[in-house]
């Protein structure tokens, strides 16, 4: 069932999605858009790219071609998108989730996977979206419910408000993306890909990982007097950054590892090893401050 379910706690409200990929279709301070607005008649059934949100389970970003080597054998993956060359995103966005649980302020959503052809191992996820006064908290975690030590990795998707948007992020490394966005060569953040400083991002093409990230991550749009601050927990030391005029799109995804991570086994953060049994689990925190006016240099 694709219902769209309503939460709310003061001036606060978003909108979650479990049957169309446990995304969110939106989440609201007043009536101002603090993630990406999209049509209601897009919630149940449109593309979870087109909406606000959407967790990243079992691994985050790009697959290249879709395979890798696992335990000595080629691990082949479907390619789940359209014009796309590499397994994109995980399996978790584009599978319906189960509501197990409901508050005016706060919900519960699991994914309990198989194995298939899109990722051959079994697993359990869950989904905590609790609202605030304050802000917005994902906890996410996943358990390895295969008989054998996986890959694993979960982290969140968000696109946020791209017009006349700053973004604040220190991290140690910012990796270079090939034709193919695949990650190929590490640097210190200099000139254009230094986002320390908070510069206006929203004229900007960006689509990197960035490595070893200083959270918190600050978003603040011009001449409002309301600045986000993202903190993603210690499983997350990596952020792809993306921003996209055509696709309106600003995201800035806390992830577990390494674009390709599953391809570059000496990544210095590679992709995560569950045994079985074992539950990984990270938290992302979005908190507002509505007394600044965010400021910081162009």
């Amino acid at each position: 069932m694709n219902e769209s379910i309503e939460l709310r706690a003061g001036a606060m409200r978003c909108v979650a999605l479990p049957g169309n990929g446990g995304s969110l279709a939106g989440w609201w301070h007043d009536e101002r858009a603090l993630l990406r607005e999209t049509p209601a008649r897009e919630w149940a059934h449109g593309d979870p790219t087109s909406l606000a949100g959407f967790p990243l389970v079992p691994f985050s970003n790009r697959v290249a071609d879709g395979s890798f080597k696992w335990a000595g054998k080629t691990i082949r993956l479907r390619l789940n998108r359209a014009g796309e060359p590499h397994a994109l995103h995980g399996i978790g966005w584009q599978r319906p989730w189960d509501l197990t649980e409901q508050a005016s302020d706060s919900l519960v959503m699991e994914l309990v996977h198989l194995g298939d052809t899109d990722w051959p191992w079994p697993f359990t996820a869950r989904q905590v979206i609790a609202l605030s006064s304050r802000g917005l908290t994902i906890t996410l975690t996943a358990r390895n419910t295969a008989d054998e030590a996986v890959p694993l990795a979960i982290g969140y998707h968000p696109y946020f408000e791209r017009r006349a948007a700053r973004l604040a992020l220190a991290a140690q490394r910012v990796w270079h993306a090939d034709a193919g966005n695949l990650p190929f060569h590490a640097e210190v953040p200099g000139g254009a890909f230094d986002l320390s400083d908070g510069p206006a991002i929203e004229n900007r093409a960006i689509d990197n990982c960035y490595e070893a990230v200083e959270w918190p991550v600050r978003i603040g749009w011009h001449g409002c007097a309301e600045e986000l601050s993202i903190k993603g927990s210690g499983g997350l030391p990596c952020a792809v950054v993306y921003s996209n005029g055509a696709a309106g799109a600003l995201c800035v995804e806390p992830v577990a590892h390494l674009s390709n991570a599953l391809n570059m086994p000496s990544a210095s953060s590679p992709m995560p090893v569950a045994a079985p049994g074992q539950e990984i689990a990270c938290r992302i925190a979005m908190t507002l401050d509505t007394s600044a006016v965010y400021s910081a240099p162009v």
